[in-house]
């Protein structure tokens, strides 16, 4: 019986009205003449428990592209992150580079400035104690141990000066006296003062026979030999003068000699071949 139906306007034999079906979903009641629904598994059914809802199988078959996708494109990030790493890593070696060459090219600059500093106080010094100066140190005092160093050194700048440019001489005579006749001419034009002997000469006198002693050609010889930085060897020295010396090597020069002097010439081409033989034997 409705509630909300007045008892008055029922009359005997009238029924109470029926109350329309809900037919919302989760209170509808099934339909009768709709066939059963086929249950989604064969598993029973437990009250209480829910269960699971799989995607259907065109959806799954979309899975690996998706996946090989995703890896796809994590490998692109990851190998282009690897390539800024190295640009990176690249790019501060070059840096680093550039910085360590900027460094050296300083250093070697400060370097030369300080040795033009120091060459040039240098020079300062040996020109004042070659005019007779005397140095003093730090504190103002007479510094004798350096001044008597550069007085040393002075002296010996000049020795080996003198032996170097008396080496060029002889060199530049000998060159001059073989090629200072046409082949053509053979008129005698040499005397034996015109040979460049091995021998420190004295301007005030002639030189002469008696002046070619051994130890005098051997210290022509090996002198220059002492100076710093030279580098000709004591045995590329003598070889050499042997090969100059050698009366085969000499025998046009002879035929150029004046007949009076010819004999001393040939007397000091001997000399001078002995000397060289002793020094060759001793090397």
């Amino acid at each position: 019986m409705n509630i909300n139906t007045p008892t008055k306007y029922l009359t005997k034999g009238s029924q109470l009205p029926s109350t329309p079906a809900k037919t919302g979903l989760l209170f509808a009641a099934p339909d009768p003449s709709s066939p059963a629904r086929r249950p989604l598994s064969n598993t029973p059914q437990r009250p209480g428990l829910g269960y699971f809802a799989f995607p259907s199988e065109g959806a799954a078959s979309s899975s690996p592209d998706l996946s090989e996708s995703v890896e796809k494109s994590r490998r692109e990030q990851q190998k282009a992150y690897l390539s800024f790493l190295h640009q990176e890593e690249q790019a501060q070696e070059r840096e680093r580079e550039s910085n360590r060459l900027e460094e050296e090219r300083s250093a070697r600059l400060r370097q030369q400035a300080e040795a033009r500093t120091e060459a040039e106080a240098l020079r300062g010094e040996e020109e004042w104690v070659r005019s007779g100066g005397m140095l003093r140190d730090e504190h103002g005092n007479w510094d004798h141990t350096r001044t008597q160093a550069i007085r040393d050194e002075l002296k010996l700048r000049d020795e080996e000066k003198c032996l170097l440019q008396r080496w060029d001489s002889y060199e530049r005579n000998w060159n001059s006296l073989l090629k200072g006749k046409a082949p053509d001419d053979d008129s005698r034009d040499v005397h034996f003062h015109d040979i460049p002997w091995p021998v420190e000469k004295d301007v005030s006198t002639e030189l002469d026979l008696v002046d070619l002693t051994a130890a005098r050609m051997e210290e022509f010889f090996l002198g220059s030999l002492r100076v710093r930085g030279v580098k000709v060897t004591k045995k590329e020295r003598v070889r050499s003068s042997l090969l100059r010396w050698h009366p085969d090597k000499l025998t046009t020069l002879l035929t150029r000699v004046v007949e009076a002097d010819e004999q001393r010439v040939r007397q000091g081409i001997n000399a001078v071949m002995a000397c060289l033989q002793t020094l060759n034997t001793n090397i």
